[in-house]
């Protein structure tokens, strides 16, 4: 028995790196994990990976900087298994200016 059992999880930035690890983590202690990231090949990777050690994944490509994205992927981890328990956003941001101009914290 598994900490996550019967939980739905959804991790942004799950294609790669920590969002990954995240993702593979939550799935072997039981989730149904909702793999969301821009790029359709490593989410896709990924949920193939989970469902290939016997968990359940759904790939989701979107960008979670877009409100409609996110709520794309709510909408489908409720259509698929009625619910959301976990979100993780894991997701980068690269802002593509000097530090020197970036606002401040």
């Amino acid at each position: 028995m598994g900490a996550l059992d019967g939980k739905v999880a959804l991790v942004a930035g799950g294609g790669t790196g920590i969002g990954r690890a995240v993702a593979e983590r939550f799935a072997r202690e039981g989730a149904r994990v909702a793999v969301f990231g821009r790029r359709p090949d490593p989410v896709r990777e990924v949920a193939s990976a989970i469902r290939g050690a016997g968990g359940a994944a759904l790939p989701i490509a979107g960008d979670a900087g877009v409100e409609s994205d996110v709520a794309g992927l709510v909408a489908a981890a409720r259509t698929e298994w009625g619910g959301v328990d976990v979100m993780v956003n894991s997701a980068a941001v690269r802002l593509q200016s000097p530090t020197w101009s970036a606002p401040s914290c």
